[in-house]
């Protein structure tokens, strides 16, 4: 097992424990989740960074750095659908075309060779292009200079501390104090993923973000 994994799960088996709450008055507990449960919400953290660390999931992007490498893309298949011009008639319109066709999965009853249906497809991104670049100027994204990764990781953790191990919220957020426990707890996770952030303005931009606030 991915041993990122193996980490995270311990220390979220190290904080997780037997706890007495209160629901509608009533006084019941929380009964400590398994080892091998740990392993799923370990899970669920890790795919979380993978997903989410470019900061589209939360509604920020890099806009500059977007429309630069879509820029990018454009005149790499520019010069590729020159290269394929280029390229020797023999190889253009090779005597195994339909051969080739079938273990492609592609159409056999289209008579264009396959570099020529690719170019088409290449041809086509132009448009493509266009609308990617309006999406991208239209949705507004912010600019915010924020850590999205450690967004990405501190948001999962946090789910997890509140509904898995059923922990109260941060003292921090409601009396100004940091919450030591959490403030570990966090800052563990974190140093699995080579972070190392301001763990109380790490929370603070997660809590920012839930409110519509960044």
């Amino acid at each position: 097992m991915d041993n990122q994994i193996k980490e995270i799960a311990s220390i979220i088996h190290k904080y997780n424990k037997r706890a007495d709450i209160k629901v509608d008055g009533y006084k019941a507990s929380h009964l400590p989740i398994s080892f091998e449960a740990c392993f799923s919400h370990a899970k669920n953290i890790q795919l979380a960074f993978k997903f989410y660390q470019d900061g589209s999931k939360f509604g920020l992007m890099d806009v500059d750095k977007t429309l630069t490498d879509l820029r990018k893309i454009k005149g790499h298949i520019k010069k590729s659908i020159d290269l394929i011009n280029d390229l020797p008639l023999v190889v253009k319109l090779p005597s195994n075309h339909f051969d080739m066709m079938k273990k492609l999965g592609l159409n056999s009853e289209n008579s264009k060779p396959v570099l020529e249906n690719f170019k088409e497809n290449l041809v086509n991104f132009d448009d493509v292009y266009d609308l990617l670049v309006e999406y991208v100027k239209e949705e507004n994204f912010k600019k915010s200079k924020i850590n999205k990764q450690v967004l990405a990781v501190v948001k999962e953790s946090a789910v997890i501390w509140r509904a898995v191990l059923n922990r109260k919220r941060p003292k921090y957020i409601n009396r100004g104090k940091v919450d030591d426990e959490f403030t570990n707890y966090l800052s563990s996770i974190l140093k699995t993923f080579n972070l190392e952030p301001d763990i109380d303005n790490a929370y603070r931009n997660y809590i920012k973000w839930k409110e519509s606030k960044l």
